[in-house]
């Protein structure tokens, strides 16, 4: 029988709870094997006038990468991610962020992403690795 573990909510995250100043307030959805995320990209998220900046798209990424295991119960931290932007991503623009598991190697996750428009047009992709942690450890000897 494994061992079940709490994941771990940060009061203060950029991207999925309250407590930040611009509130992105990400709500996760789980389809099929693949976690889901919609966005309403807004002027205050943009860098150049009218483009969605490109850390808060690395942002996004991250967190929809992170449900992808998350959704099964394990916490893990991300060790890196690599983002493609293919088309600028403008404000007005409602986006939808996919991500799914591709391997798992003992503590170590890799993952896949897709961000795209309502149309479905392809706006950027990323790949993520995440590394596995008992939180309540990490905590105790920071």
């Amino acid at each position: 029988m494994s061992e079940e573990r709490k994941i771990y909510s940060v009061e203060h995250c950029f991207g999925c709870r309250d407590g930040n100043i611009l509130k992105l307030k990400l709500k996760n959805q789980t389809i099929g094997d693949r976690s889901h995320v919609e966005f309403d990209v807004t002027e205050e998220y943009c860098g150049h006038p009218h483009v969605l900046h490109g850390g808060v798209i690395c942002t996004l990424f991250d967190e929809v990468m992170y449900y992808a295991f998350a959704q099964f119960g394990i916490d893990a931290v991300t060790t890196a991610v690599s983002v493609r932007y293919h088309a600028p991503t403008l404000a007005g623009t409602h986006i939808i962020l996919e991500a799914w598991q591709t391997e798992r190697r003992g503590n170590r996750i890799k993952v896949k992403s897709e961000m795209k428009d309502t149309e479905g047009k392809l706006l950027a992709e990323a790949e993520g690795t995440f590394f596995v942690v008992d939180v309540e450890r990490l905590i105790k000897h920071t």
